[in-house]
C-alpha cells in the first residue's frame, strides 16, 4: 500500500528539484467495505507495514499484511528481512498528479504466488492536514477506483538522505539492499533505475529550516520510535 505515502511526495509543486529519490518506512490502515452493506461495522480492517523507494516517476516497495489489532506482533517487519518472510512487493506502472490529488496504477504481488498480481488497479489519493501543519497530522487518504473498492489512511517516516540520523541511515541501507534483492529475484519491470538514496549528502546544502519544512510539509515526516 505504498501508494499512499508516495503520492504525498508528488501532490504539490512545492517539492524541490533537488529531490530525486526517497526511501521511507510507512504504515497504512486499509478498510474494505462489505459487499452489499452500507454499514461501516460490516467492513473488514487490515494494516500494512512496508518500506518504499519513491522517485518522481514511480515507486517500488515491499511489506507485510497485518491484522488491525492492538498488540499485533511486528517483529518480522524488518528492513533486512529474508525473502521468505516478506509478504508482498508492489510497484507502479503509470501515474500522474494534479494540484491536490494523484492517480496511479500499481500492481502488488504476494511473494508466495507471483504468477498473478493480488492487486492490479488504479488508486486515487489526496493529502490531509488534520493538525494545522503539525507533522503528526500529515496523512494521506486513498481509495481503489472500482465498485466497492477499499480505502486507506497512512503515514510515513523518511529514512534516506543527509537529513537522516544514524538509526534511520542504517535502516535505509538495509531496506535498499532488500529491495535490490527482490528486484533481481523477481525481475520487477520498473520504469526507473534503482539508485542508492541512503548516502549522506543526497540533500546536502539545504538549510536546516528548509530540511525540517520539507520533512514535515512535503513528506509527512514524524518520529515513530
Amino acid at each position: 500500500m505504498a501508494y499512499l505515502q508516495y503520492l504525498l511526495l508528488l501532490l504539490t509543486s512545492r517539492v524541490p528539484s533537488v529531490w530525486a529519490q526517497v526511501l521511507f518506512h510507512g504504515t497504512s490502515v486499509i478498510i474494505s467495505p462489505f459487499n452489499g452493506s452500507d454499514h461501516p461495522r460490516d467492513s473488514s480492517f487490515h494494516t500494512a507495514n512496508f518500506y518504499c523507494y519513491a522517485t518522481p516517476t514511480g515507486y517500488f516497495s515491499f511489506g507485510w499484511w497485518l491484522p488491525a489489532k492492538p498488540g499485533t506482533d511486528t517483529s518480522r517487519c524488518s528492513p533486512d528481512a529474508g525473502l521468505d518472510s516478506i509478504d508482498w512487493f508492489e510497484y507502479t506502472t503509470s501515474g500522474g498528479c494534479g494540484a491536490t490529488t494523484c492517480k496511479v496504477h500499481a500492481v502488488n504481488y504476494m511473494l508466495n504466488n507471483t504468477r498473478s498480481p493480488l492487486i492490479d488497479v488504479d488508486y486515487f489519493a489526496v493529502s490531509l492536514d488534520i493538525a494545522n501543519g503539525e507533522p503528526h497530522g500529515q496523512l494521506a487518504l486513498s481509495y481503489f477506483d472500482q465498485p466497492g473498492g477499499a480505502y486507506a489512511v497512512g503515514s510515513r517516516e523518511i529514512l534516506s538522505g543527509g537529513i537522516s540520523d544514524h538509526r534511520q541511515a542504517k535502516e535505509c541501507e538495509l531496506a535498499f539492499k532488500t529491495l535490490s534483492k527482490i528486484y533481481a529475484e523477481y525481475e520487477a519491470p520498473l520504469t526507473f533505475d534503482l539508485k542508492d538514496p541512503c548516502k549522506k549528502g543526497l540533500l546536502h546544502g539545504l538549510t536546516a529550516s528548509f530540511s525540517d519544512h520539507m520533512k514535515q510539509s512535503f513528506l509527512g515526516w514524524r518520529k515513530t520510535r
